[in-house]
C-alpha cells in the first residue's frame, strides 16, 4: 500500500509541475507580446463609439488612415482618439470652422476658442508617422498631433463585452 501512496504522489507532483510549466511559458508568451506587439487597454470614460469599462486591443507598429482609432499617451492617460488626418495631409480652417484635409471638408467643427487652445497652427502639415486628432472634454475640444513616442498603437480589437467583441 505505501508503494501506491508515493506513486500517487508522484503522479500528483508531475501533473503540478506541469501546469506551472505552461502557465510560466504562456506568462512569457503574454509579456512578449505586450512588449512588442500589442497593449490591452480600459475604457475609462465614454466617446469614439466605447463606453466606460469595454476592453480594447491596440495593435503596435502598423500604418494609420484617416478614420482609424487610434491610442496615444496624452499627459499621464492614454486617450483613445479617431485620426483627422495623417502624415503629409495638408489641413486648414475654412471660414465655418470645419477642417479641410486635403482641400476636402471634413465634418469636424472647432470654434475659435477651440482653435486657440489647440497646439497647431494653420494652415499645417501632419509631419511623417504623425496623426491629428481632436481631444476634449464636454463642451472644449482642440487639436493635437500625435507623433513618435506618444503613441500606443492603432486599436484593432474590442474584446469586452464579449456581446460586442469583434474588429475596430
Amino acid at each position: 500500500m505505501p508503494d501506491r501512496t508515493w506513486d500517487s504522489l508522484a503522479r500528483v507532483t508531475r501533473v503540478c509541475l506541469r501546469v506551472a510549466e505552461v502557465a510560466l511559458v504562456l506568462s512569457a508568451l503574454a509579456i512578449i507580446l505586450s512588449t512588442f506587439f500589442v497593449t490591452v487597454l480600459q475604457v475609462r470614460g465614454t466617446g469614439n463609439g466605447f463606453e466606460k469599462d469595454d476592453v480594447l486591443v491596440a495593435a503596435h507598429h502598423v500604418d494609420f488612415t484617416r478614420g482609424d482609432t487610434v491610442a496615444f499617451f496624452h499627459g499621464n492617460r492614454i486617450l483613445v482618439r479617431s485620426a483627422i488626418a495623417i502624415s503629409g495631409d495638408e489641413v486648414d480652417v475654412l471660414d465655418n470652422g470645419h477642417l479641410a484635409v486635403n482641400g476636402v471638408e471634413s465634418p469636424a467643427a472647432l470654434t475659435p476658442e477651440d482653435l486657440a487652445r489647440s497646439e497647431v497652427s494653420f494652415p499645417s502639415t501632419v509631419p511623417e508617422g504623425g496623426v491629428l486628432v481632436v481631444i476634449g472634454q464636454g463642451d472644449t475640444s482642440a487639436l493635437h498631433q500625435v507623433v513618435g513616442e506618444d503613441f500606443v498603437g492603432r486599436v484593432v480589437l474590442q474584446v469586452w463585452p464579449v456581446g460586442r467583441l469583434g474588429r475596430v
